[in-house]
């Protein structure tokens, strides 16, 4: 090993102390140690083979006994030890830049995060600004340094993959040389994480269109291949744009557009690839099948619904499921709400975090009264939208909420979710969240599998027993249409449906941009063919308010 192979252990080694809390006087001469090896001039590992290490001024026994093992084997016992005891996804959060072993400390310590995506959520959640040495700064500049971290890697989440593409389409709109596009591949189909965000083309003259996304992307790059041109958007994710002709367009979208599973299915209906169609409808029609919207084209379809049928942003009455500044939210009350009616809604149910939420300041019961009091207020000065009292309530490892009945009857509706002890077995999980449900009060069930994409799995529980239970309690199940939750699962969504079980698509919005995440949620569930009755959203507030009391006297 080399000398900057040497010093980037000592370095890392150093880290790994300060964040378990070893002597911080050694934690910092292994970290001294490491400067100390890389600016020497000689070569270290010769002079540990020889023995000779104390030659190197500020390099004592301890620090030349570790180097002597790095040099001989790649590692050393102590640095060993460290790594096994340090969660995987702590040595990712490490590598951000300005946030130290002591601020990753506090956040694995104080707040049981272990992964980017964990950390990312939190931040999102507006949960590290209170953190003692963080703030709103910090917050922001972690977010900033999870994106640089991310720039790299494999696969990035539906939203991100989105902004990309729009970034590159704005641009495409812009060139004369452009006379069609459209989005393929995983990102027409609406996946939750996307590897390859790919656009077909049509364009008049090529090196036009290249000169022309260089003028108007500055800080994107332009990449000229065979196949085609590849943007390098601001925020690192390549854009790929493939050139096709006009004449065969809806064929070549459409086979780019199904995943392999989708096409073998529609290849047994016909030769469709042969075609030479410039609309995707008129492809479908010669093979004599509807047409079969994107999001569907994940594997062959169980049936053809009518893409008419599939509910729509534009179906959605009820925003439901948002958090406030009295818990974990940056904006008021009457803020989320004036901004949800600026987007077409006509209620809005706030759902601040319940008492057991210590690390979102959650609503002890004198404050849930004053947080209805305010509502009643806002209510009687008219926004033109509907406010209605709800509350995000923990459910505990037993399956229990965690108010009284006497004050869980006093919201409008109740969405329960688990947020602590997410290693319970399948059996306990399972039952605990059975029990949730079976809570006359529970209107909806939150993000019920409790994972994060690209974070963490969700915790092991028999969801189809969960819906089950949802299916003879009328009890909501969520689709959280938050991108770095998008749970439920848009998989499960048939055995919803074919229990009779109906979804609310929520938000989960801790800041007014955070309403417009909605439309993921939609996304997935035109994934899953859910229907405009499939989905609460779509109805009028008074219905809601009337099942919600239907079912309260369930048990």
């Amino acid at each position: 090993m080399d000398k900057k192979d040497i010093a980037a252990i000592l370095k890392q080694a150093g880290i790994l102390m300060e964040l378990h809390g070893v002597n911080p006087f050694k934690a910092r001469a292994f970290l001294n140690g490491a400067r100390t090896v890389e600016r020497f001039e000689e070569d270290v590992a010769a002079l540990a083979d020889s023995g000779r290490l104390n030659e190197i001024k500020g390099i004592g026994k301890g620090l030349a006994a570790a180097i002597t093992d790095i040099a001989r084997t790649g590692s050393f016992p102590e640095f060993e030890e460290l790594k096994n005891a340090t969660p995987e996804g702590l040595l990712d959060i490490l590598r951000i830049r300005g946030l130290g072993a002591k601020k990753v400390s506090a956040i694995w310590k104080k707040l049981g995060i272990t992964t980017l995506g964990e950390l990312e959520y939190a931040c999102l959640e507006n949960r590290l600004k209170d953190l003692e040495g963080f703030g709103e700064k910090t917050q922001q500049a972690v977010l900033a340094g999870i994106q640089q971290l991310r720039r790299h890697r494999d696969y990035v989440h539906l939203h991100r993959a989105l902004a990309a593409a729009e970034e590159v389409e704005a641009a495409l709109r812009e060139s004369p040389h452009v006379r069609r596009f459209a989005r393929a591949g995983e990102l027409a189909r609406s996946r939750e994480v996307i590897r390859d965000v790919v656009l077909l083309v049509v364009v008049s003259r090529r090196s036009g269109l290249e000169d022309d996304l260089r003028r108007t992307l500055p800080e994107g790059e332009v990449r000229s291949g065979e196949e085609g041109i590849t943007v390098v958007t601001s925020s690192g994710i390549p854009v790929a744009l493939q050139l096709v002709s006009g004449e065969d367009f809806g064929t070549r979208l459409l086979i780019g557009t199904g995943s392999e599973a989708f096409l073998g299915w529609l290849r047994e209906k016909g030769d469709f690839e042969s075609m030479r169609e410039e609309k995707e409808e008129d492809v479908f029609a010669r093979m004599g099948l509807p047409f079969i919207p994107p999001e569907l084209r994940e594997a062959p379809p169980a049936s053809l619904p009518e893409a008419k049928e599939l509910v729509t942003l534009e179906d959605l009455r009820l925003m439901l499921h948002v958090h406030t500044s009295w818990s974990d939210g940056v904006h008021s009350i009457e803020e989320m709400a004036t901004a949800a009616r600026d987007h077409g809604f006509t209620a809005i149910g706030i759902c601040d975090h319940s008492r057991s939420a210590f690390y979102a300041n959650g609503l002890d019961e004198d404050r849930v009264r004053m947080q209805h009091e305010e509502i009643d207020a806002l209510n009687a000065k008219g926004l033109g939208i509907r406010i209605l009292k709800g509350v995000e309530s923990d459910i505990l490892p037993d399956g229990s909420l965690d108010y009284p009945d006497r004050v869980l009857e006093t919201f409008d509706f109740v969405v329960a979710s688990v947020h602590s002890s997410f290693r319970l077995s399948r059996e306990d999980q399972t039952r605990r969240l059975a029990t949730a449900v079976r809570n006359p009060f529970t209107t909806i069930l939150g993000h019920p599998t409790g994972r994060l994409l690209l974070a963490r799995p969700g915790y092991e529980v028999d969801m189809d027993a969960v819906l089950e239970a949802a299916g003879e309690t009328n009890t909501i199940i969520e689709l959280n249409a938050n991108p770095h939750r998008l749970d439920l699962d848009w998989r499960l969504i048939p055995k919803v449906k074919e229990l009779g079980v109906k979804l609310a698509i929520n938000p989960d919005a801790h800041r007014v941009e955070g309403l417009s995440d909605i439309r993921y949620g939609v996304a997935m569930a035109r994934k899953g063919a859910a229907t405009v009755e499939d989905v609460v959203n779509t109805w009028s507030v008074e219905r809601f308010l009337a099942w919600k009391r239907q079912t309260e006297g369930r048990s």
